[in-house]
């Protein structure tokens, strides 16, 4: 349906002039991440209104979108199963910090987090050379330290608090995106 979409639009832009027909191809690409990326937020920020819980949220994506981007992780096969994969996640974050569960998830996605931080990832998705990749690794651990000094610290001043949670919950999931990319997948093509 995206890209169904984008493809229209980026052929009435060659149309009417305002890019050639040989760039057709590239800019419905274009159009057609920026679309999903879009609903991506607009469903997240739906479910936070619908929680009343904005920071929690945006302690989420931030824990969770610079990682997913440097390390990688699981792709869905289409848009939509990608939207339902966030949908489901930032729901479940949600109903943990509401029914005050979230506790018991800790021990898992402490174990994701170190196996994020310690995993070589690869965007799949991307071609960029091993030292890019290196590079990209390297980065993704200076971001677990400065979230966990963070969480440490805001911890230590107030205590442990849903926001915290939330962060380590992004980190989390993006740390089980990577081990189901490089484990599960690769077990289930076999």
């Amino acid at each position: 349906m995206i890209k169904r979409l984008s493809e229209k639009i980026a052929d009435k832009m060659s149309c009417e002039g305002i890019i050639q027909s040989e760039d057709i191809a590239a800019y419905s690409y274009s159009i057609e991440i920026t679309l999903a990326t879009i609903i991506n937020f607009i469903s997240i920020a739906v479910i936070a209104i619908l929680f009343g819980r904005f920071a929690e949220m945006i302690m989420f994506v931030i824990g969770f979108v610079p990682l997913r981007m440097l390390k990688g992780g699981y792709h869905a096969d289409t848009h939509l199963d990608c939207i339902l994969i966030l949908i489901l996640c930032a729901t479940l974050l949600m109903l943990l910090i509401k029914f005050e569960l979230w506790f018991y998830s800790i021990p898992i996605l402490i174990a994701a987090t170190i196996y994020l931080f310690i995993s070589q990832g690869k965007n799949s998705n991307q071609l960029i050379t091993e030292k890019k990749q290196k590079k990209f690794n390297m980065t993704a651990r200076v971001i677990i330290a400065l979230y966990a000094v963070f969480c440490v610290i805001i911890a230590l001043i107030w205590r442990f608090t849903p926001i915290i949670f939330a962060l380590l919950y992004g980190v989390g999931i993006a740390g089980i995106s990577l081990f189901v990319s490089k484990h599960i997948c690769k077990i289930m093509k076999e």
